[in-house]
């Protein structure tokens, strides 16, 4: 079902035109035959000079996702961070954060769960993905805090 949402995300991210996504953005290993991770959205926020890792999870359960979370440093961003100023693509300054899609359902656990985590960000997927009802407040605001 994932596969389904995203572009629906996709659409979200980008609306106001002020930020670029890649999907399956392939975050190299070590060994450069091998990947370390593949978050379902990089996108760079260039209203806000910001690198966003951005997942999708329609799954029931949040501690799946929490896990990654939990060592978001390790998972997406050292990584992520050293291909993108090899790539000259952002510079040092531009601060990473992780922001995930999860089920309504899931928001306040997940919010409570890394509420002291200034770079963690949730939103709900059904305001995502119905997004005209709030297109304008998207545009105008950035992406979600």
């Amino acid at each position: 079902m994932d596969a389904a949402i995203e572009p629906l995300v996709a659409r979200f991210l980008t609306r106001g035109g002020k930020v670029f996504v890649v999907p399956q953005y392939s975050i190299p290993s070590d060994n450069p035959n091998q990947e370390w991770a593949c978050p379902d959205f990089v996108a760079l926020d260039f209203g806000k000079r910001e690198i966003v890792v951005v997942e999708v999870s329609t799954g029931a359960n949040p501690s799946l996702i929490g896990r990654k979370i939990q060592n978001r440093q390790k998972q997406w961003f050292d990584r992520l961070r050293a291909k993108l100023l090899e790539d000259h693509v952002a510079d040092e300054t531009w601060p990473i954060r992780y922001l995930g899609f999860v089920r309504r359902a899931n928001l306040d656990t997940l919010r409570r769960k890394f509420s002291g985590a200034d770079d963690v960000a949730f939103h709900a997927i059904e305001d995502a993905t119905f997004d005209y009802l709030y297109w304008s407040d998207r545009a105008e605001s950035g992406l979600p805090r």
